[in-house]
Parts: C-alpha cells; sequence; structure tokens
C-alpha cells in the first residue's frame, strides 16, 4: 500500500511533466542546478511566462514510513506496524517561475510522508514588485545596487508576510503535490504544519576597503559572546526529553582551562561539541 503512494505520485508527475514538456534530469554531483536550469528561466522571463520550467531527480536520505511484518504471529495474515524510518530515496526539485514569489525550487520526498520544503528568495518578490511600479533600480544577481527610490523599496520589502508565502506555497503544494481522495481526507485527518528556517534578515553594504568589515566582525562578535549565556546555550541546544528518546540527553557546559568553555550536547548517538 505505501509503495502503491509512490508509483502512483510518480506517475502522475510524469504525466505532467510530458503534458507541459517539462525537461526531467537525474542530479549530477558537482553540477549546479541553478545554472543548469538558467537557460530554461531566462526563456521564461523572455515570454513572460510563469509555471514549473525544470524537474530535478535526487537519490537522498529523507523521513518516511517503513510496513514490517510483526515480530510475533497474529489471527491476521496481512498485518502489519507501520513505523516512521530514514532511507534513501527518490526526491523531486520543481523549479518554479511564480507570479508574486519570482524563481523558487520546490522539494519532494516521493514516499510517505511526502516532505515539501522550498527556496524562496525575497529579492525576488521585491523586484518584482519594482518591476510592477515602473521603478528604476540597478541590480547585480540578486543585490540591489542601486534603487531611485530607497523607501519604497523598504516597503516593498516590509510588505512580504508570511500570509503572502503560505499562499503562494500552497498554491503550488496543491498543483504539484500528491492528492487524496474525498474519502481518504474523510477517514484521515491530514494536515501539514509549515515552518521557516532558517530566516535570514539581510542587508546588503558595499564596503571598498575591508578594514570596516572586520571592525564589524570583531565587534558583533564580541557581542554575541556577552549575550550568549549558559542558560540561552542550554536552551538553543538542549533536546525535550520524550519515551522514545533513549540514551545519554544531558547538555554540559564544561569549564576547561585556558578561559575557554566546552559545550557537550547528548542525543541518542550523536554528540555535538562547541
Amino acid at each position: 500500500m505505501l509503495q502503491q503512494r509512490t508509483n502512483a505520485y510518480r506517475a502522475g508527475v510524469d504525466a505532467y511533466a510530458s503534458n507541459h514538456k517539462i525537461p526531467v534530469e537525474k542530479a549530477n554531483q558537482g553540477v549546479s542546478q541553478e545554472e543548469r536550469v538558467r537557460p530554461y528561466l531566462e526563456r521564461l522571463e523572455k515570454q513572460n511566462r510563469y509555471g514549473v520550467y525544470f524537474i530535478f531527480q535526487s537519490m537522498e536520505q529523507g523521513s518516511c514510513f517503513q510496513s514490517v511484518p510483526p515480530k510475533y504471529r497474529t489471527d491476521d495474515p496481512n498485518y502489519r506496524i507501520i513505523h516512521r524510518d530514514r532511507k534513501r530515496f527518490t526526491h523531486l526539485y520543481f523549479y518554479i517561475r511564480d507570479e508574486v514569489l519570482g524563481p523558487l525550487a520546490m522539494g519532494v520526498g516521493t514516499y510517505l510522508r511526502f516532505l515539501m520544503f522550498y527556496s524562496v528568495n525575497g529579492h525576488h518578490s521585491i523586484e518584482n514588485e519594482r518591476k510592477r511600479a515602473k521603478g528604476a533600480y540597478r541590480q547585480s544577481d540578486n543585490a540591489f545596487l542601486w534603487v531611485a527610490d530607497p523607501e519604497a523599496l523598504q516597503a516593498a520589502a516590509d510588505r512580504l508576510s508570511e500570509d503572502i508565502l503560505r499562499k503562494r506555497l500552497d498554491y503550488w503544494t496543491f498543483a504539484l503535490g500528491p492528492k487524496f481522495s474525498e474519502k481518504e481526507r474523510a477517514r484521515v485527518k491530514l494536515y501539514r504544519d509549515d515552518s521557516i528556517h532558517p530566516v535570514e534578515d539581510c542587508r546588503n553594504f558595499i564596503f571598498k576597503r575591508n578594514a570596516p568589515i572586520r571592525k564589524i566582525f570583531e565587534r558583533s562578535g564580541e557581542r554575541g559572546l556577552l549575550n550568549l549565556t549558559a542558560d540561552k546555550v542550554t536552551q538553543i541546544f538542549g533536546f525535550r526529553q520524550h519515551k522514545r528518546l533513549r540514551g545519554k540527553r544531558p547538555t554540559m557546559l564544561e569549564p576547561i582551562d585556558h578561559g575557554h568553555p566546552v559545550l557537550r550536547a547528548y542525543a541518542k548517538d550523536a554528540v555535538a561539541r562547541m
């Protein structure tokens, strides 16, 4: 039953790519995917069209569900235990030109639970707003080198909210994600949890000399050391305890000689040192 879900979704994606004449390729190590898809994106931009323009296939580790027979025999010969597992399986990467967010990438794991993740650059959304407003600006890649109206640029950045992101990403999730029937949705409560990781608050500065950059970096490091107290460290690197987490799970801050404290965080077989 689990494999049927994967096969049905893969067949649907193949049919979608064939109907819309979208190239599908395997991702190769050492080859930049962005460089590979750039000519297809530029073609869509010249034609002023939106939608999916490329699909990559990649074998990666991911979280999924696995069906295993029970350890002891039961009355039902078809009885299986479903548990969460990690294994290598195919992930699909859809490269999309969205009308609001601009170019973005959508990744989908092809095994249940069909984990989805998006890569979105907020500068593309701001650029689209500047184009619609016909405001003058100059860019290098996605960095704004000059803009005629800085206040309008900042206002466009402030308008990019989580509601806009959720609306556009939900649209592509529905269009390109796996489908479930009304009967299935009635029997099982299906939903998705969204999160943003990481959040980057970026401000661009262009320096003609490297001395100011070094001073800013040193001062940032000093302030970080003063603000990062032991309590905050344990909050960041600590592990929530639950019954499934076995073995060591402490987070310890050990004072070592030479004035350099060492942080060690344990969870299962992993040890993080800082």
